[in-house]
């Protein structure tokens, strides 16, 4: 689960890593410097998009590895066969077996790359989806909050940050009270 936090996290960073612009304001950044952070994993695994963003990737991952799982028992049971068997077949059942085992591991390889792909194409369309709804709730909140950038503390480079600024409570509760 840690991991596909991590995946998903660097899927949008290119969302939580945003400049944003105000207009002038008298009042001044709750932060102090103008410079927030959110904490993206935080934001997945405890806003409702969040979580649901990950149901939708977990169920296509499941999916896929029941298929794949089928698959690789059907293959060691072919191997098995043929270690089994080997001393009592025939030279054409063997090649038959062989060549059933060959078609099995050229299925399954298949089947790996059509998973990899659907993952891929199903990750990006749910975070698509995920940042609509996401990067309108952080301007909103940068702009009332004051704040002229906001960083993803995960973010390489990021040395330090005050933790007064990190806005991640107020923006997995604004997440969350649109759902209500």
């Amino acid at each position: 689960m840690r991991n596909q936090v991590a995946i998903i996290g660097a899927a949008i960073l290119g969302v939580l890593i945003m400049l944003v612009t105000v207009g002038p304001s008298s009042a001044l950044p709750q932060g102090g410097g103008g410079i927030a952070v959110v904490d993206n994993a935080r934001v997945f695994e405890e806003s409702n998009q969040g979580k649901r963003a990950t149901q939708q990737i977990q169920a296509n991952v499941n999916t896929w590895q029941g298929q794949l799982t089928a698959i690789e028992t059907e293959l060691q049971g072919l191997i098995n066969q043929r270690q089994q068997q080997a001393a009592i077949m025939t030279p054409e059942a063997q090649r038959n077996l062989e060549a059933d085992i060959e078609q099995k591991q050229i299925d399954l390889q298949r089947l790996r790359d059509d998973a990899q792909r659907q993952a891929t194409a199903t990750q990006n369309e749910v975070l698509g989806g995920l940042d609509a709804v996401i990067t309108p709730v952080v301007t909103a909140l940068a702009s009332e909050l004051g704040y002229n950038v906001v960083l993803n503390s995960q973010t390489p480079g990021l040395l330090y940050f005050n933790p007064v600024s990190d806005m991640t409570d107020q923006l997995i509760a604004r997440l969350n009270t649109m759902d209500q």
